[in-house]
């Protein structure tokens, strides 16, 4: 199951002083010897990683080890949405890893399309703020009514204002995309999070990968395939894991504040591009 956790409206789950003590799977106290976390993500099915996410994340206010939150990564890559929301929030607040604004937003997109309530109010947000992400008001609204619904408040309550500023068909365009929306499972890689993070990467690195727009079209994939032939990678073309890790690496960090997620500009006419619309959300090219 990999959306996990999607009914949760909390960062995080505290275990009570009064539940049956758990072995901890994450440090509460920087100076305590590191623990290792679970077992490796690969031997375990998707209900195991489900409940391993869930004690790992029982044991302490934040993942605190370094361990932890490699394993969050592994568990995040194989699809599981709480610990792709949970990485999200990690690399958005530098918890043990530096912050890095531009990868915390693809990680909250990553667990939108997996139907996780926190991570479409989030990626809801980017996207009407436009500051890591494409600015896209059709898709704020979207993934905010995909919360609502879930019961988030707060995602209501943009909504609510955005459904006054969207033109009548793109209204209704957005709320049958709604309507029809069903959580991604797998590790599927060609998101659009990831590719609107590659484009955005290959572009600041002096590369012509198109618009960031999230489709893994003839551009970005040629661009991709340059950037490999520069760094003497294998030439695939093709996303990976590996791939983007290789670009963040050699990519500078967009150094923007948490803070600016918080203040989306309601006033804002931006005009909608395609850039971001269903039809490009809904089908990648492969």
């Amino acid at each position: 199951n990999d959306n996990v956790g999607a009914s949760a409206a909390t960062t995080v789950r505290v275990q009570s002083l009064d539940e049956p003590a758990v072995p901890p799977l994450a440090l509460k106290d920087k100076d305590t010897p590191e623990i290792p976390a679970p077992v490796s993500v690969q031997d375990l099915g998707p209900d195991a990683v489900d409940l391993a996410v869930a004690e790992l994340l029982a044991t302490s206010e934040k993942v605190a080890s370094q361990s932890s939150i490699s394993w969050l990564e592994d568990a995040a890559e194989a699809g599981n949405a709480q610990a792709q929301f949970e990485l999200a929030v990690a690399y958005e607040k530098g918890e043990r890893v530096d912050p890095d604004a531009a990868w915390a937003a693809r990680w909250y997109g990553r667990a939108a399309f997996r139907g996780h309530p926190e991570g479409q109010y989030n990626y809801g947000k980017l996207k009407m703020v436009g500051t890591t992400v494409s600015q896209d008001l059709g898709a704020a609204y979207r993934w905010l009514t995909l919360a609502a619904r879930q019961g988030h408040v707060d995602a209501n309550a943009l909504r609510a204002d955005l459904e006054l500023r969207l033109e009548i068909d793109r209204l209704y365009q957005e709320q049958y995309m709604a309507q029809q929306f069903q959580p991604a499972i797998g590790p599927w890689l060609t998101d659009p999070p990831s590719v609107e993070y590659l484009q955005q990467k290959l572009g600041q690195l002096g590369y012509d990968p198109g618009p960031s727009d999230g489709v893994m079209g003839p551009r970005t994939k040629a661009a991709v395939s340059a950037y490999q032939v520069d760094q003497g990678l294998p030439e695939s073309a093709r996303l990976s894991e590996d791939l983007l890790r290789n670009i963040r690496g050699n990519s500078q960090n967009d150094g923007v504040s948490p803070n600016d997620w918080d203040n989306p500009d309601s006033e804002s006419d931006t005009e909608l591009s395609a850039a971001g619309t269903p039809e490009q959300e809904s089908k990648l090219s492969e």
